[in-house]
C-alpha cells in the first residue's frame, strides 16, 4: 500500500473527502424520486431513455449520459435509475466544493502542521461542502432527473482545477491542467450553458502571468464589477435609479477595503465620512423602517426631502473634488521623485469611479449600444495597464472560443480569427504559450464537438425530436441559440428591463432573487442575515490574505448572483409592451437559475465559519492555558451549524414517496377513449404523458397534441408526421401558418388552427379528447367555443353529437373514478409527501373531474353515489376545496347535519366559514332555528363582514318577526362594513315600520 500511495498523500483529507461524499450521496438516495417528476424532468427521462431531442439547446452530453443511466440496473424503474444521474453528480460536487475549499484554506493557514489548523481547514472545508449540499435548491434538484447536477458538477471539478492551475502555475502541468478545464467548460455546454459561466473568471490565470502584480489582479476585479454596474444603469428608465444607489454599492467596497487596514490612515476616514453624508437620503427610509416596525404612521416611503437630497448632492460633489486634489497630490509627488501614499491615489479612484456611475444615470447614454462602446473603452484602459502582463496567445485564443456565447456563427468567425492571430503572434512575433493556444481551440472544438449528436439524432426522427434541428444548418445553428423563444438574442434583451429591479433582486414571488437566497440553508430572515455575513467575512479574509483565488471565488458569486439576475432579466408582470399592451410573468420559481451562486455561497459560509472561530481563538489567546483551550475546543461546535439545513430541508426536498406526477399522467392517460386523439395543455399534463407511453408503455394507442408546442410549425409537422395524423397541410403551407385575428378581435393562433384541422380530418376515424386540464379559450372550433358539444368522461372532455350545454357522461366517469386499477391517487394523502405548487395546482384539475360528477349525480337525486365519488377526492385529494364543498352540499341537500358538521372538523380544505353557514342555514330550513342562529352568530363573530351569515341570519329574524334582535344585527353589522348603503337603507326604513307600527298601537289604545 505504501508504494501506491505517493508519500505527500494526505490520508485524513482523502477519509474526509470520502465521508462528504459519501454522507451526501446517502441523504440524496434517501430523499431520491421513485418516478418520474413534474415539470422537464419527464422530459429529460423520455429522451434520455429513447436518446431522443429535447427542448432547445438540447443537453446532448446529459442526454448520453443519462441513456447510460438508464441501462444500468441500479432500480426496477427506469426513471429511479435517471434519477440516480442527479444523486451521483451532485454528491460529487460536494465531494469538489469540499476539496476546493481544503486547497483554498491551505492557502490561508500558515501553519498547516498544527492539529487545530488541520482541524479546522478540513472541517470548515466539510461545513462548506454541507452547506452547498442541503441548501434547498440544490438539494432539490439532485433528487430527480434534471440538468442542474451534473452541470454543477463539472463547474465544482473546474473550481478545484483551477486552484491546482494557481498552485502549479508556470509549470508543464498547469498548461495540462487548462487544457482540461477549456475541455470541461465547453463539454459542459452539453448540459447547461451555466458551466461555460466559470471560464472567463479561470481564464484570468491563464491570459495573465505569473508576476502580474495584485493591483491588476484588482483592476480586473473592478472591470467586472463596472461590467455588472453599466447593465444595471444602461437598461434603467430615466429616473429609475436614484443617485445615491451608485455611491452606496461603492460605499460598500469601500468600506471593506478600510478595515482591511489594521491601522486605518485619517484620510481614509475622511473619505468613508464623505460617503455617510452623500447618501443621507436613504436614511429616510431607514427611519420609516423603523418607526413602520415600532407602529407609527410613516406616510409614503418614496418621500424624501427635497433638501436631503440637495444635500447629499453637494457633498458629493464636495468629495469629487477632494478627491480631484488628492490625485493632484499623488501625481505631484510622483512628479518630484517623492513616495506618494498608493492608499491615496486608491480612495480617490474609489470617489471618481463613483462620479463615473452617477454620471452614467444622468447622462441619457442608454441600451446595448452604449453598452458596447463603454465595455469596449474600458477594455481597451484596462489593456493598457495590463500590456506587458498578457499571454497574448492565449487571449487571443480564450476570447475566440468565448464568442460561442454570441452564437453559433460568431463562435465559428471568432475561432477562425483567433487562429490566424495565434499563427502570426508566434510565427512572426516569436511569442510564447502560442501552441498552448493552438492547443485551447482544439480542445474548444473537441468538447463543443459533442452538440453534433443533435443534428445526428434529430435526422433519424426519434418520437421526441423538439425543433427539428436536422431541418437545415440554420435550424440547427437556431436550436443551439435558442431561437424559438425568441429571435432577439439574451444579451441585447438585458437591456429593456421586464420588471421592476425590486422584484428582480429582492423578494418577489417566482424570480426575486433574495426571495431564495433567503430560504436557502434552513435558516431564514434575520438568522440567515447572519450567515450571510459570516459568508461574506469569510469572502473578504481570503481576499485580504489571498486576493488571487479570492477574487477569483468572488468574481464567481457576482457572475452567478448579479450577473444571472441580469442575464436572465425575469418578468414580473408590471411592464406591458408599449404596443401590443401585453406582459408576462415567470409560470414557477426561478430558483434553479441561481443554483451555482447558492452552492458557491455555501463553501463561502464554511470559509467564513473557519475564520470566524480562528478569529475568536486569536483573540483569546492571552487567556490561560484551561479557558483558552475550552473556548477553542466549543468553537468548533460552530462547523455543526449545516445540520440545520439538512433538518430544516429534509421534508421539503424528500421525493422519495412522491408518486403524484406518475399518478397524475396514468390518470389522463387512463381516462382517454381508445386511439384517442387526446389535447393537453402545458408542460405537467405533457412531460409525464410522454414518458408513461414512450419509458413504461403506457397507453401508447393515446395521440397526444400538447396546444402549447402546437403555437409551432416544427410541432404541427410533427403531428401529421409522428402521430399520424390527418392534415390538411404540406411542409409549405404549415410554415406560412400566421395567428390572423377575428371579426371580434380576438386571436386566433395556430394551435386553435390545429385544433380545427384535427376535428375536421379525423372525426371520423378517431376519437377526440380534451383534458381536463384544458381551458375553455383552447376548446374552439372555426373560432366558435364548443364547451355546449362536450362530455365529461372521468378526466377528459370527448364532442357529442348535439346538445344546448356541456354535459356529464355520469355513468363511464363513475366507471373510472371509482376503479383503482384505471385511477391512482397516491401520496397526495400522505403528510410526509411535501407538496410543491405544481403538485398542488395541477392534481386540482384532477378533483374538479370529481366534483362535477358528484354535482351531476346531487342534482338528479343520487345522493349515495355522489356522496360516494365525492368522498374519494376529499379523503385523496385532501388540498382541493371543490370535493368538499360538494360534500357539504350533499349533506345539506340530504339534511344530514350530523355528516356536514363532521365533514367541517375533517376536512383539511375548504371554505370552513362557509360550510359552517350551509350548516347553519340547513338547521334553519329543518325547522332547527335556535341551533341556526347560534351557528350563524358564531361564524359573524369570527368574520364581522361575512355577507352569507349575515343575511342568513337576517332570514330567521323576519321569519320570527324578531325586530329588536334583526334591530341589533344590522347595527352591528353597519359598524363593521360602514359603507354597506343598502343596509343601512334597510335598517332606516325597519325602524319607520316598527315607528309606524308603534304609533298605530297607541292611537287604537
Amino acid at each position: 500500500m505504501r508504494k501506491i500511495i505517493p508519500q505527500n498523500f494526505d490520508l485524513t483529507n482523502f477519509w474526509v473527502g470520502f465521508g462528504v461524499w459519501l454522507s451526501t450521496l446517502v441523504v440524496y438516495l434517501l430523499t431520491l424520486a421513485p418516478t418520474v417528476s413534474f415539470w422537464d424532468c419527464g422530459e429529460f427521462i423520455t429522451v434520455s431513455y429513447i436518446l431522443g431531442i429535447p427542448h432547445p439547446p438540447g443537453t446532448p452530453l446529459y442526454v448520453l449520459i443519462g441513456r447510460l443511466f438508464a441501462l444500468v440496473p441500479t432500480f426496477v424503474d427506469f426513471s429511479a435509475r435517471i434519477n440516480l444521474l442527479s444523486a451521483v453528480s451532485s454528491s460529487l460536487t460536494a465531494l469538489f466544493g469540499y476539496l476546493a475549499t481544503v486547497r483554498i484554506l491551505g492557502l490561508w493557514f500558515t501553519d498547516t502542521d498544527s492539529l487545530y489548523n488541520r482541524i479546522l481547514i478540513y472541517g470548515g472545508s466539510a461545513c462548506g461542502a454541507f452547506f452547498l449540499a442541503f441548501g434547498v435548491t440544490q438539494w432539490s434538484n439532485s433528487v430527480e432527473a434534471e440538468v442542474y447536477g451534473l452541470a454543477l458538477l463539472m463547474m465544482l471539478v473546474i473550481v478545484w482545477l483551477t486552484l491546482i492551475y494557481y498552485r502549479n502555475w508556470g509549470t508543464a502541468l498547469a498548461d495540462r491542467v487548462m487544457l482540461l478545464i477549456v475541455y470541461l467548460a465547453f463539454l459542459g455546454i452539453g448540459v447547461h450553458m451555466t458551466v461555460l459561466a466559470i471560464l472567463p473568471v479561470a481564464a484570468l490565470f491563464f491570459i495573465l502571468k505569473k508576476d502580474t502584480p495584485l493591483k491588476f489582479w484588482f483592476l480586473v476585479a473592478v472591470f467586472f464589477f463596472m461590467e455588472f454596474y453599466l447593465i444595471f444603469a444602461l437598461s434603467s428608465r430615466p429616473g429609475e435609479v436614484p443617485f445615491y444607489v451608485p455611491i452606496i454599492i461603492t460605499f460598500i467596497v469601500y468600506a471593506f477595503y478600510v478595515f482591511s487596514f489594521e491601522n486605518i490612515p485619517g484620510y481614509l476616514l475622511l473619505v468613508g465620512l464623505g460617503f455617510l453624508l452623500a447618501i443621507a437620503p436613504v436614511y429616510t427610509y431607514i427611519i420609516r423602517a423603523v418607526m413602520s416596525g415600532l407602529g407609527a404612521q410613516t406616510g409614503a416611503v418614496a418621500d424624501v426631502p427635497a433638501w436631503l437630497s440637495t444635500f447629499g448632492t453637494v457633498t458629493f460633489v464636495i468629495m469629487i473634488l477632494y478627491a480631484l486634489y488628492n490625485l493632484y497630490r499623488y501625481l505631484n509627488l510622483r512628479k518630484h521623485g517623492g513616495l506618494p501614499d498608493n492608499h491615496l491615489l486608491i480612495s480617490s479612484l474609489f470617489v471618481l469611479i463613483t462620479g463615473f456611475m452617477v454620471g452614467i444615470l444622468v447622462v441619457d447614454f442608454r441600451g446595448y449600444t452604449s453598452f458596447m462602446i463603454l465595455s469596449a473603452f474600458l477594455l481597451f484602459v484596462l489593456g493598457i495597464f495590463a500590456f506587458r502582463y498578457i499571454r497574448w496567445p492565449i487571449l487571443a485564443a480564450i476570447v475566440g472560443a468565448f464568442m460561442v456565447v454570441i452564437g453559433i456563427i460568431p463562435f465559428i468567425y471568432g475561432l477562425a480569427a483567433a487562429l490566424v492571430v495565434i499563427l502570426v503572434l508566434g510565427l512572426m512575433f516569436k511569442m510564447p504559450g502560442w501552441r498552448a493556444a493552438l492547443m485551447i481551440l482544439l480542445v474548444t472544438v473537441t468538447g463543443f464537438s459533442v452538440h453534433l449528436f443533435i443534428p445526428i439524432r434529430s435526422a433519424q426522427d426519434p418520437f421526441i425530436n423538439e425543433n427539428n434541428p436536422s431541418e437545415s444548418i440554420q435550424t440547427t445553428i437556431n436550436f443551439l441559440e435558442r431561437r424559438q423563444y425568441g429571435s432577439q438574442s439574451m444579451i441585447p434583451r438585458m437591456f429593456t428591463r421586464r420588471a421592476e429591479w425590486a422584484n428582480q433582486f429582492g423578494d418577489f414571488r417566482r424570480m426575486g432573487f433574495w426571495n431564495f437566497f433567503n430560504e436557502q440553508y434552513g435558516l431564514p430572515d434575520g438568522k440567515f442575515f447572519v450567515l450571510f455575513v459570516i459568508g461574506l467575512y469569510g469572502l473578504w479574509e481570503i481576499i485580504r490574505r489571498r486576493p488571487r483565488p479570492g477574487l477569483f471565488l468572488l468574481i464567481l458569486i457576482l457572475i452567478s448572483s448579479v450577473g444571472l439576475v441580469l442575464y436572465m432579466n425575469f418578468a414580473d408582470g408590471t411592464r406591458q409592451h408599449p404596443i401590443t399592451g401585453a406582459d408576462y410573468i415567470e409560470v414557477r420559481d426561478r430558483d434553479y437559475f441561481f443554483t451555482p451562486a447558492f452552492v458557491l455561497y455555501g463553501l463561502a459560509i464554511g470559509l467564513g465559519m473557519t475564520m470566524l472561530i480562528n478569529s475568536i481563538r486569536e483573540m483569546v489567546s492571552g487567556f490561560s492555558t484551561g479557558p483558552r483551550k475550552l473556548i477553542s475546543v466549543s468553537l468548533l461546535v460552530l462547523l455543526l451549524t449545516p445540520c440545520f439545513p439538512l433538518a430544516k430541508n429534509y421534508y421539503r426536498c424528500d421525493r422519495s414517496n412522491n408518486y403524484i406526477p406518475f399518478d397524475y399522467a396514468w390518470n389522463l392517460l387512463n381516462s382517454a377513449d381508445q386511439n384517442a386523439v387526446l389535447f393537453t395543455n402545458a408542460d405537467n399534463d405533457t412531460f409525464p404523458v410522454w414518458c408513461l407511453q414512450l419509458v413504461y408503455g403506457v397507453r401508447t394507442d393515446v395521440k397526444m397534441v400538447n396546444l402549447s408546442l402546437a403555437n409551432t410549425d416544427w410541432y404541427i409537422k410533427q403531428v401529421r408526421d409522428y402521430l399520424r395524423l390527418n392534415l390538411p397541410w404540406n411542409d409549405e403551407q404549415i410554415k406560412a401558418l400566421r395567428p390572423y385575428r377575428l371579426q371580434d378581435g380576438r386571436t386566433f393562433r395556430l394551435n386553435n388552427q390545429l385544433v380545427d384541422a384535427v376535428i375536421d380530418n379525423n372525426t371520423d376515424r378517431l376519437p377526440i379528447n380534451f383534458s381536463i386540464t384544458t381551458s375553455s379559450t383552447s376548446r374552439q372550433y372555426h373560432g366558435f367555443q364548443i364547451d355546449s358539444l362536450l362530455e365529461l368522461s372521468g378526466f377528459k372532455w370527448y364532442i357529442k353529437e348535439h346538445g344546448p350545454r356541456m354535459t356529464v357522461n355520469v355513468e363511464e366517469s363513475m366507471a373510472i373514478l371509482t376503479d383503482t386499477a384505471k385511477v391512482r391517487l397516491r401520496s397526495l394523502d400522505d403528510p410526509s409527501v411535501y407538496k410543491d405548487e405544481a403538485a398542488l395546482r395541477t392534481t386540482l384539475n384532477i378533483a374538479s373531474s370529481y366534483s362535477i360528477v358528484a354535482d351531476t349525480l346531487k342534482r338528479a337525486g343520487r345522493y349515495e353515489e355522489a356522496e360516494k365519488v365525492a368522498l374519494i377526492a376529499a379523503h385523496k385529494i385532501p388540498h382541493a376545496t371543490d370535493p368538499v364543498h360538494s360534500l357539504a352540499s350533499i349533506y345539506a341537500a340530504r339534511e344530514d347535519t350530523a355528516k356536514l358538521a363532521g365533514l367541517i372538523g375533517w376536512a383539511q380544505a375548504g371554505d370552513k366559514k362557509y360550510m359552517r353557514c350551509l350548516l347553519g342555514s340547513t338547521k334553519f330550513k329543518m325547522g332547527r332555528e335556535g341551533e341556526a342562529e347560534i351557528i350563524l352568530k358564531g361564524v359573524l363573530q369570527e368574520y364581522p363582514s361575512y355577507r352569507q351569515a349575515f343575511e342568513e341570519l337576517v332570514r330567521i329574524y323576519i321569519k320570527n318577526e324578531q325586530a329588536a334582535s334583526l334591530d341589533d344585527l344590522l347595527q352591528t353589522w353597519l359598524r363593521h362594513n360602514p359603507d354597506d348603503s343598502r343596509t343601512r337603507q334597510f335598517l332606516s326604513q325597519l325602524r319607520e315600520k316598527a315607528k309606524e307600527l308603534s304609533d298605530n298601537k297607541n292611537k287604537n289604545k
